[in-house]
């Protein structure tokens, strides 16, 4: 059932999920960051799953926040504990810029809807 669907999507993030976060125009995708620094993309209309080291092959710091571009379809922006933010492309499952190292970890973004490709720490 639908329901068991759900739960058994819920079920697989573990005790380690920092940030869950659905896409603002793809009500199917939902973002489970975690504390070990990976992302995790869930498509919940066919049940399959992406996995995007981020982090967690270099330092394992913790995902502190994640925001889905709101004009882009794959578009992620992400912070980690060390301080470092990154703005991911989904579909090519890589790191498509790496922003300078905060002196203190984010804890809470926003992208700046006025101005695209903006954003706010």
């Amino acid at each position: 059932t639908q329901q068991d669907k759900q739960t058994k999507l819920f079920s697989v993030g573990s005790n380690k999920a920092r940030v869950l976060r659905w896409h603002p125009r793809q009500a199917s995708r939902l973002l489970l960051g975690d504390a070990d620094g990976a992302l995790h993309v869930y498509h919940t209309a066919n049940g399959k799953k992406t996995l995007i080291l981020g982090k967690s092959t270099t330092s394992k710091d913790s995902v502190t926040d994640a925001q889905w571009d709101p004009l882009s379809e794959d578009y992620l922006l992400v912070s980690f504990q060390d301080g470092s933010l990154s703005l991911y492309d989904v579909s090519s499952l890589r790191e498509i810029h790496a922003f300078d190292i905060q002196s203190q970890p984010v804890k809470s973004m926003a992208w700046a809807k006025s101005q695209p490709g903006n954003f706010l720490t």
